[in-house]
């Protein structure tokens, strides 16, 4: 069984994700965090032309890339509810 400390240290380094990207979680990673850490947030950076299911009330979707064009969101950060930033 994987601790919380080894999921999160696992994604700063970017580990288990197929594009090394440095914060990302596999979906069965942010679902053990879940089912872990209570006041876990699951934060869905999807653009809205991707998002197809939801994952229940501790979900975010706030676009951090606009679809079409994949442009960046800078509003991102300020859009998160307080405390999830």
């Amino acid at each position: 069984m994987t601790t919380i400390s080894e999921i999160l240290s696992g994604a700063r380094r970017g580990a288990g994700t197929a594009a090394r990207i440095p914060g990302a979680v596999l979906p069965a990673q942010a679902y053990e965090l879940l089912q872990k850490a209570p006041g876990a947030k699951l934060v869905d950076v999807r653009t809205r032309a991707e998002l197809i299911s939801s994952a229940g009330s501790r979900q975010h979707r706030d676009q951090w890339q606009t679809y079409p064009g994949s442009q960046s969101n800078p509003a991102f950060l300020a859009q998160l509810p307080a405390g999830h930033g």
